[in-house]
């Protein structure tokens, strides 16, 4: 025998596959907005992805332990990102190398790195922000970032402190800083919200004036190419002053 169905039954059915596509396109939604970048393979005009913020006047105060370089350069490039990001593990691999060896080393730009640590999406990311932190308290903060963004799959607590082993971190201290808060963490994504962060990686480039803080003039948002950077870059260094 077969059995009618109701009007109500198909009408139930068809509300809960529509409930089903709407949720599936909001997660898509919010994956792309929040971890969003631009594909490095597809050719760039850097002025449609840099944006000008002269008329801003926003600023980004330098600590004293935190750039990658101290040099006497005039122009910073800031960066605000999380470790368990995709999209900022692949500009660390691929671009920054760049960056470092064509504008820092050579002391034209000086670098500083700020956490941004997306929580709801990436459940390892704070737990991977203090523990680079933790590793700035014993001077290897740049050491256990490099190791942080070549290995993104291992971010767990068990991981991270063998690898500060590894770097022959204090063991003790490192642990009870990993176990504990970590203001500078809660600091940066402040810093970030205020600046109008909500995706990573986010970059700011601006002018370091006499009293250290950085004047923004510029930003850039995603893992777009080296060349987008080169240009930025580029355009700053003619405009900045001389030390």
């Amino acid at each position: 025998m077969i059995k009618q169905v109701s009007v109500k039954s198909v009408l139930d059915a068809l509300v809960n596959v529509s409930v089903c596509a709407a949720s599936i396109v909001m997660m898509w939604y919010m994956i792309t907005t929040h971890d969003r970048s631009s594909n490095p393979s597809t050719a760039m005009n850097a002025a449609s992805v840099v944006e000008n913020l002269d008329a801003k006047g926003m600023s980004i105060a330098i600590k004293a332990d935190d750039r990658l370089k101290r040099p006497t350069a005039r122009v910073a490039l800031v960066e605000f990102s999380d470790f368990e990001c995709p999209y900022c593990g692949r500009y660390a691999r691929e671009t920054f190398p760049t960056l470092k060896r064509e504008f820092i080393e050579s002391g034209k730009v000086t670098y500083v790195f700020r956490n941004f640590p997306l929580e709801g999406l990436h459940p390892h990311a704070l737990g991977a922000a203090k523990a680079a932190e933790c590793a700035r308290h014993q001077d290897r903060f740049w050491d256990m970032h490099d190791w942080i963004f070549m290995n993104q799959r291992q971010l767990g607590p068990t991981e991270l402190r063998a690898h500060a082993r590894e770097l022959r971190i204090d063991e003790h201290k490192f642990a009870e800083c990993l176990d504990g808060g970590s203001m500078e963490v809660t600091n940066d994504a402040e810093l970030g919200r205020r600046l109008g962060v909500n995706s990573t990686p986010t970059f700011f480039l601006g002018e370091i004036g006499a009293d250290g803080n950085i004047s923004v003039r510029r930003r850039i948002m995603g893992a777009v190419p080296a060349d987008v950077f080169r240009t930025a870059l580029a355009e700053l260094l003619k405009s900045a002053p001389k030390a």
